[in-house]
């Protein structure tokens, strides 16, 4: 699914989550620990999956979102842009924070973010 990016609805963002880019080494690996069971990835691999991330030749054009609750990681989404268009990937909310409005939260964010850094369309 596409969508043109001059034309975002606000979302309301959930009470309580506080929606974040990713900017470091340990909250990489809390937004990595997050989503690797959901994706069937031992937890004994999370440090070679946070070590795979960090090392992408494309880090400089993906922004890293993280849903934040009680200072933890609730969710996590991740915005890669490229030839214009703002790809949303790795949608994940852990399963106690299901249904709460923080998948939609995070998938505003990562358009929005796409959107600020100029791309015209965003695709899910």
């Amino acid at each position: 699914m596409t969508r043109q990016l001059d034309r975002i609805e606000d979302t309301v963002q959930p009470a309580g989550p506080r929606v974040e880019s990713v900017e470091d080494a340990g909250e990489l690996a809390e937004r990595v620990r997050t989503y690797i069971a959901s994706r069937g990835v031992s937890p004994d691999m999370g440090n070679d999956v946070v070590h795979i991330e960090s090392q992408r030749a494309d880090n400089a054009d993906i922004v890293r979102i993280a849903g934040v609750m009680d200072g933890r990681v609730a969710g996590t989404a991740m915005m890669l842009g490229s030839y214009g268009v703002a790809g949303v990937f790795l949608v994940h909310v852990a399963k106690s924070h299901r249904r709460q409005g923080i998948g939609a939260a995070l998938t505003a964010a990562a358009l929005r973010t796409g959107q600020d850094r100029g791309t015209e369309a965003g695709a899910l």
